[in-house]
Parts: structure tokens; C-alpha cells; sequence
């Protein structure tokens, strides 16, 4: 009995804690880990002392800084109000850090254990998911052998064969630089306040439309092979389209919009493929291009 109490007792006192913690330091709520991780890692320190340093109100970065950021509902600032507004999808910064904001995303994804401090420490974007560029930090100082013993451990290898995986690993994970723009924008809107709890339909509500051309010309084809390229298909499925698809059995209008579940989005091609007589049965799709994650 003494110990339910005291375990009771202990949870309340945690619970107390966390909102001393929120009062105290703020809480911003974003839709997704992906901006959690640009925030922490990135543009936490854009605001501070990078992109928005010498910004004015003077002291705006204090407050937004100092708050604690993570997923969660309602979006937005809680326990205080910015004293301004944040382009995050601004242009100049783009072309500065864009290669090292998809770099963290791909990283917290393939290995979703690290933490957001490990993110942020583990920057090798400039060496364009190569181990040889990665492996150099062992020839310089202190600090660069740390970081690359540090990473070797937290990725589990040991080899440069091994860190050339699981840099492939990262690689592979679909993030690109449209879809960060679009993180961006959202997260501009959290933080100005101005964000739907709701995110408008658009890649992750799951649709199909399948038609198809009898005899197409070598015209008609290319039509069809622009207009596909144009709704933005996962680089996943159109693999598996150019893999699967016959040529002179042109799909139409094969559009796939979905968030990153792209196992399901595999299964929903197949059965389509099915219906057309693409392929056999459904299965076939999974031995082409699994993802790596």
C-alpha cells in the first residue's frame, strides 16, 4: 500500500514539474516529429543568432528559443505569444541550409532512436552521404574524432562498409527539398498562429483514378509520362510503374496521394496493376525497389 501511495505521489510530483516546466520555459506544438527536428536543430538558431539575429523587437528570440518544442495538439505557442513573425521558407536561407535541414530529417528517420541533441551533432551534409568524406573526421582534432566515434556508435557500425549502408540507409529516405518547403510554410503558420489543426487534403488523403490507352502513340505516351511525373508521384511508386507497367498498356492516370506509408502505397498500386493485367498478383510488386525503411 505504502509503495501505490508513494508511486502515486510520484507521478503527481512529475505531472506538477512538467507544467512548472511548460509555464516556465513554453511549449511550441508542431504537426509532425520532421518539424520538431528542423526546429530544434536548425532554426532555433537561425532566430537567435543566424538568419533572424540582428532582427528586430529586440529580444523576440528569447521567449522561442527557450521554448521546449515537440508534436502535440493545439498547434501553436503555448505559455507565451512571439513577438514576431518567421519566413522559414525564406529563399536566402534556403540556399544556405537546405541541404543540412533534409539531412536531419532523413537522419531522425532511418534512425529514429537518436536524439534530437545526436541530430543535431551529427551534421555530415556537406559530405553528400559519402563514408570516405565521413571517415576523414578520424585525421582531424579532438572534436571531429569524437563526433565520428560518437556516430559510428549510435548507427552500430564499425566498417566503412558498414557507416556506407547506413548512409545509403539515410539516403534512401524519401524527404526532399519540396517537401521541406512545405514543413517550412506550415511551420511559419504554427508559430504565427494562423495554422489549421487540420491539414488541407492533399498528399496525405489516399485517392486512385486508373484509366487506360489502347495503342498509344509515342506522343501520347511522353503526354502521359509528363502528366504522371506532374502529380506528384513518390519516387518509390515510380519505380514501380516503369517496372511494372507495359509500355503499350499506358496508365493514364495511375495518381497515388499519400503520406509516407509507401508499403500501403505498394499494395494499392499492385491491385490496380492487377486490375489492368499488368502483373499477376499483387505480391509481385513487393520484390521490386522495398524501401529502406
Amino acid at each position: 500500500m505504502k509503495t501505490i501511495v508513494t508511486s502515486l505521489l510520484q507521478k503527481n510530483q512529475i505531472k506538477l514539474l512538467a507544467k512548472v516546466i511548460v509555464a516556465i520555459r513554453g511549449v511550441i506544438n508542431f504537426r509532425n516529429k520532421d518539424q520538431v527536428v528542423l526546429f530544434d536543430c536548425e532554426l532555433s538558431g537561425q532566430i537567435s543568432d543566424g538568419m533572424w539575429g540582428n532582427s528586430s523587437p529586440r529580444g523576440h528570440y528569447k521567449e522561442i528559443t527557450r521554448a521546449i518544442p515537440k508534436k502535440g495538439t493545439p498547434l501553436g505557442c503555448m505559455g507565451f505569444r512571439p513577438m514576431r513573425a518567421y519566413n522559414f521558407a525564406n529563399s536566402r536561407l534556403l540556399s544556405i541550409v537546405e541541404d543540412r535541414m533534409v539531412w536531419y530529417v532523413k537522419l531522425s528517420r532511418a534512425f529514429p532512436k537518436l536524439s534530437l541533441a545526436e541530430i543535431n551533432n551529427y551534421n555530415y551534409s556537406d559530405c553528400n552521404y559519402d563514408a570516405a568524406c565521413v571517415n576523414s573526421d578520424k585525421d582531424k582534432g579532438a572534436y571531429f574524432q569524437k563526433r565520428l566515434k560518437d556516430f559510428k556508435k549510435a548507427l552500430d557500425v564499425k566498417s566503412v562498409g558498414q557507416l556506407q549502408k547506413a548512409l545509403d540507409k539515410i539516403k534512401g529516405v524519401s524527404y526532399s527539398g519540396s517537401n521541406l518547403r512545405k514543413d517550412l510554410k506550415d511551420m511559419s503558420a504554427i508559430i504565427k498562429g494562423t495554422a489549421p489543426e487540420e491539414e488541407k487534403p492533399g498528399r496525405e488523403k489516399r485517392e486512385l483514378k486508373v484509366g487506360k490507352l489502347k495503342n498509344p502513340s509515342v506522343k501520347e505516351m511522353q503526354h502521359e509520362n509528363k502528366r504522371l511525373n506532374s502529380m506528384g508521384l513518390s519516387k518509390y511508386t515510380k519505380r514501380l510503374l516503369t517496372k511494372v507497367t507495359n509500355p503499350q498498356k499506358m496508365a493514364t492516370g495511375v495518381l497515388i496521394l499519400t503520406g509516407n506509408n509507401y508499403h500501403e502505397e505498394a499494395e494499392q498500386v499492385a491491385q490496380k496493376m492487377v486490375e489492368m493485367n499488368f502483373i499477376n498478383k499483387p505480391g509481385d510488386v513487393y520484390q521490386l525497389d522495398t524501401p529502406n525503411y
